[in-house]
């Protein structure tokens, strides 16, 4: 199967506030491959390396050591950044526009046309009721305003989606209309999410990657996450790896 993302050494390390405080290594020396299709997990605790991996692959921290590939060119190629649609995990967009107008301003960055027909069906795939695409943002719900993130994402001409915990903060309902829209355009596009809700990653990733303080742990299917520690769950095996990476 063909890599969408090579991964290659990756490498970063942030300056401490003062000379005297050595610099924090985030991440050390990252080897992965993300195929193309389906949906990928990104799983580790709160400050293990999740967010700032991502960065460096949107090139949104520009400075660091190893190669990024997208598609087998460089990140650091705006052509082939392009490839690549994200929504952060604290997305708020202008809250005075309409998420009409949100949509349009995003895919001017994508070269995309704006289509009403388009996005209405999109939002109907995301069960995103077409009236609160006339709303300002700050009229709309965090699962509501999710929504409008996502279907910007799905909207351009990018290859890849990159969600930063996308169901953080949203109630049931929410959550699983979101993974249901992404099950379904996984099957032409690549999904790429962080979480730290585990059964979501369970259920939709057929790969992930582990990280521990800015270390690769594993990356490989999901089943064989599972098999490697003998357990029955995603959660219970990232338990396991955790406690065996304390020791």
């Amino acid at each position: 199967m063909a890599n969408i993302i090579e991964i290659k050494g990756l490498t970063k390390k942030f300056a401490g506030k003062s000379k005297k405080i050595a610099p924090k290594l985030a991440l050390d020396d990252i080897n992965l491959c993300v195929p193309k299709g389906g949906i990928f997990g990104i799983i580790g605790l709160n400050g293990a390396g999740k967010t700032t991996t991502i960065k460096c692959i949107l090139s949104l921290i520009p400075e660091y050591d190893g190669e990024i590939l997208i598609d087998g060119k460089s990140a650091t190629d705006f052509k082939a950044r392009k490839e690549l649609a994200y929504m952060p995990e604290r997305f708020s967009p202008n809250a005075n526009i309409s998420a009409y107008e949100y949509i349009e301003t995003y895919a001017k960055l994508y070269d995309t046309a704006f289509e009403r027909e388009k996005i209405h069906e999109l939002a109907k795939d995301l069960e995103l009721n077409l009236d609160f695409l006339k709303l300002k943002i700050r009229e709309c719900s965090k699962g509501t305003v999710q929504k409008i993130g996502l279907l910007g994402c799905l909207f351009v001409k990018a290859s890849v989606i990159i969600l930063d915990e996308p169901t953080s903060g949203l109630d049931i309902i929410a959550r699983h209309n979101l993974k249901k829209a992404l099950v379904k355009f996984s099957q032409t596009k690549t999904i790429i999410f962080s979480s730290h809700i585990l059964a979501d990653v369970e259920e939709l990733a057929q790969n992930i990657v582990v990280i521990m303080e800015g270390k690769l742990r594993f990356v490989g299917s999901v089943q064989d996450f599972i098999k490697k520690h003998e357990k029955q769950s995603v959660e219970k095996a990232f338990i396991e790896e955790f406690e065996g990476n304390e020791q």
